[in-house]
This record gives C-alpha cells, structure tokens and sequence, in this order.
C-alpha cells in the first residue's frame, strides 16, 4: 500500500461505499414497494378479490401500510361477499370480536357457517 492511502482512509472509504450501496436498495425497495401497493390498490379497487383480501391482510397486521382494522374489515366485506374463501374467517373474527367493526354475532355465525360450509 502507498504511504498516501493509510488503513484508516482505505476502511472509511469501503465503509462508504457500502453505506451507499445500502441506501441505495433501501430507497430502491422502498419505490418498489410503493408501486407494488399503488397496483394492488388499483386492482382492489376495480374489485379484484384476491387484492381485496390481501390488502384487507395488510391493513389487519400493519404491513406496509398502517395498521387499521376499520379499512381492513371493509377489505374483507368487499371480498367475502364475491365469494373469495379465505376473506371468511378475518371476516367472521372481526364480527366476533367487534374489532374494526361493531360487535355482530349474527354476521359472525353467518361467515363462520359461510367458511366452515366452503373450506
């Protein structure tokens, strides 16, 4: 090694490029998060089922999105009722369980009978 380049300076600069290349991918991801989201939304919104129960999924465990049981019931509803299977059972808890929803155990019997009947 040159006498320009003392170890101190050679490690500072690879810890720099790795911080780099780490920001890098983490904003990378991130963009690419949000655009997977904005799809996923899109296609919930036109009434896809299966990204209704997904971001029903999101809202209820907070990921990527914030958490939000009243969104995430909504989600579940606007898929349960086309009739997609594994939106029953978040459905169904809610409505037990009063949570994002008002407590309904008319309409938790309802789903629970619904998934037991399909699955």
């Amino acid at each position: 090694m040159s006498s320009r380049w003392s170890a101190a300076m050679v490690a500072r600069g690879a810890h720099l490029v790795v911080v780099g290349s780490l920001v890098v991918l983490c904003c990378t991801g991130a963009w690419a998060q949000q655009g997977a989201l904005a799809t996923l939304q899109a296609r919930a919104a036109q009434g896809n089922a299966e990204s209704q129960f997904l971001l029903g999924s999101m809202y209820s465990a907070g990921t990527v999105v914030d958490q939000d049981d009243v969104e995430a019931v909504r989600w579940f509803l606007r898929s349960a009722e086309q009739g997609y299977v594994q939106s029953f059972l978040p459905l169904a808890d809610a409505y037990l369980s009063g949570l994002g929803t008002t407590q309904d155990f008319v309409n938790a019997h309802r789903w629970f009978n619904i998934a037991a009947a399909r699955l």
